[in-house]
């Protein structure tokens, strides 16, 4: 009888001791996912986040039913990020700015047992784990000229920055909108099946530019979007550029959260405007727009694109680091046009003259994401945005080579006058926009829904022509002093007069087409965010 009754109390203490055991983990459990949740900063501004991922757990445990003293204030909760090696993920501690990541430790006092012979110590006690993991992100875009010049026009860019030597591009419409309306994921780039330690490799790791299009083309193909993968695999049989790529400089991704940002949304085309803009950075390359019914005498217009501190496609969490630099801010490349025309014979002399064109620079911080929760169904992305003023005027662009190349009066025409050679150069500039900073909010997600920082295109080319050729200033050099040089100036008069008139004649069709040459990047750009961020309920437990 005393055995019998001894064997019930074990049964009943293993029983209450397993049941202790697995409500203790799944206390931790939802600790760990409450404080991943908080850490993130989706619910609220991420401010001091151990203290209130802390408190959070603490806060947990007592609304499932535990006591607050089960979690250690010191040693209970850690912030650090999830790594994976062999498909077996740890936890790593990490610094506050870069945790992606909780870790809860629970421990309690052993139930009450009915044999005491159970524990024979009263210190015994029970412990639990978990680690979740919360990083709600985004992928920010800015729009480029690349991407938002007419068909035409990217073909013939494209081929100037990726140099597809004597072949053309020809896309066309439907080609481009393919290109733009497709998006792959950070890890279907990577060849094989990688895990997160290889995705940081992949980014560093130099490759060709057809290389880079290549992975491009195979992920857009494997994940059925076959008409933008035949666009950019025709894209890359045509460059014959040669100059090795980082990949993480084409497309940025915070480092150090590589892993986590794996599955992060990226569009094709901005990969491969990023990718041109990339090579091209820093060299005057020459595109042939001949026969696009812009300028008659328009001839091939030269480009000159900047890259800027970061990239035109940018995915990362929102909020700053501890040095205080954004962690996910994208930024349009700098670019400058270069346009010639033919004015015809001006006193029996070749005329020409010279635009420039440059550009509005503009950036988009990612602020934090809100996520979507109770009393608020969609998740809200908040971005800072600023824009320059874009300039337009008659001259040239001097020393492409430079960091900051300075437009300059542009030689129009060389004439002899009595026996003196004389030089007309003309010089002209007015500024496109406003310089712009706003505060944008995105509900919804995807090009289609860009917001606008700076003015519209066509309204920034509005007006341009009139401006310009109303304040074109002509400068003559080599007119000697005293009385040759009064008949000289009287004989030039007339030849000012008709030079003056040919330039107002050419510049008529201005408006037209530097809105065409810029799309939306005159005067400002186009600012959208790519796939649905990660709301509140995308935490996830991967240690327990």
């Amino acid at each position: 009888m005393i055995a019998a009754l001894v064997s019930v109390g074990l049964a009943i203490d293993l029983g209450n001791l397993y049941l202790s055991q697995r409500s203790l983990q799944r206390m931790a459990n939802m600790a760990a996912l409450d404080a991943a949740i908080v850490n993130s900063g989706c619910l609220a501004e991420r401010r001091n986040p151990l203290a209130r991922s802390r408190e959070e757990a603490r806060a947990s445990v007592q609304r499932n039913g535990g006591q607050p003293d089960w979690l250690d204030p010191l040693t209970g909760l850690a912030l650090g990020q999830r790594h994976s090696s062999g498909g077996v993920y740890r936890f790593l501690e990490t610094t506050a700015d870069r945790a992606s990541a909780v870790r809860v430790s629970l421990q309690r006092p052993l139930p009450q047992r009915l044999i005491p012979v159970f524990a024979p110590t009263p210190e015994g006690r029970l412990i639990a784990r978990a680690a979740a993991e919360a990083l709600p992100h985004a992928t920010v875009n800015v729009g480029s000229f690349l991407a938002d010049a007419s068909p035409p026009l990217k073909d013939s860019m494209l081929c100037a920055l990726l140099d597809c030597g004597g072949l053309q591009l020809d896309l066309g419409v439907l080609g481009y909108e393919e290109l733009f309306s497709a998006e792959v994921t950070l890890s279907e780039l990577v060849p094989g099946d990688p895990d997160e330690e290889e995705i940081p490799r992949f980014l560093d790791e130099p490759v060709t530019v057809d290389g880079l299009l290549g992975l491009l083309a195979d992920a857009l193909a494997e994940t059925g979007q076959l008409a933008a993968a035949t666009v950019v695999q025709t894209i890359a049989d045509a460059s014959d550029a040669v100059e090795p790529v980082l990949p993480g400089e084409v497309f940025g991704v915070v480092e150090g959260l590589e892993g986590p940002l794996s599955e992060a949304v990226l569009n094709a085309g901005q990969l491969v405007v990023g990718l041109a803009e990339t090579v091209g950075q820093g060299n005057a390359v020459t595109a042939v727009i001949d026969g696009l019914g812009l300028l008659p005498a328009l001839g091939p217009v030269t480009m000159i694109v900047r890259r800027p501190d970061g990239s035109t496609t940018v995915v990362g969490p929102g909020g700053f680091d501890e040095t205080g630099e954004p962690f996910t801010e994208a930024a349009s490349a700098r670019g400058f046009l270069q346009l010639d025309l033919d004015l015809g014979s001006v006193s029996g002399s070749p005329a020409s003259l010279s635009l420039f064109v440059e550009l509005a620079s503009a950036r988009a911080r990612l602020d934090g994401i809100d996520c979507a929760r109770r009393g608020q169904p969609q998740t809200r992305v908040l971005v800072s945005a600023n824009s320059s003023v874009s300039r337009v005027g008659v001259g040239r662009i001097g020393n492409p080579g430079a960091a900051n190349p300075v437009p300059e009066p542009t030689p129009v025409l060389s004439l002899d006058v009595l026996g003196q050679p004389i030089r007309i150069h003309a010089f002209a500039v007015a500024n496109v926009g406003q310089q712009e900073r706003e505060q944008l909010v995105f509900t919804r997600f995807g090009r289609a829904h860009a917001q606008r920082i700076g003015v519209s295109g066509s309204e920034a080319a509005s007006g341009l022509a009139e401006s310009l050729a109303s304040s074109v200033r002509l400068d003559v050099s080599g007119v000697p002093d005293g009385a040759l040089g009064d008949l000289v100036r009287a004989q030039l008069a007339p030849v000012l007069a008709v030079l003056q008139g040919a330039i107002g004649a050419q510049l008529a069709g201005l408006d037209a087409t530097v809105a065409e040459l810029t799309g939306a990047t005159l005067g400002g750009a186009d600012i959208w965010i790519d796939g649905a961020p990660d709301s509140a309920r995308s935490a996830r437990l991967f240690l327990r």
